[in-house]
């Protein structure tokens, strides 16, 4: 994700995380189950606060993307496919 965010910007990872969430990951990363999407969206938010300290994303816009990267309660991997 650093080396997307080098070559992408920052700003653009923010305002794809609810498409890379909800497009990308279910279709693209062979239905990954709840606990799998729990990691992803761990790790997301790990890359954000990471883009924070180096200062390519605004603690502002962070803020509420944080709170956006979720897992949907209703989530079901096997309907997806």
């Amino acid at each position: 994700m650093a080396t997307y965010c080098k070559t992408h910007g920052a700003a653009v990872l923010a305002s794809n995380i609810n498409h890379f969430l909800g497009y990308f990951v279910p279709r693209k990363m062979c239905t990954p189950s709840q606990s799998e999407m729990k990691r992803i969206c761990s790790a997301l938010r790990a890359v954000v606060k990471y883009c924070v300290r180096k200062c390519l994303i605004d603690q502002a816009v962070a803020k509420p993307l944080l709170k956006r990267i979720s897992v949907s309660a209703n989530f079901r991997a096997e309907k997806i496919a």
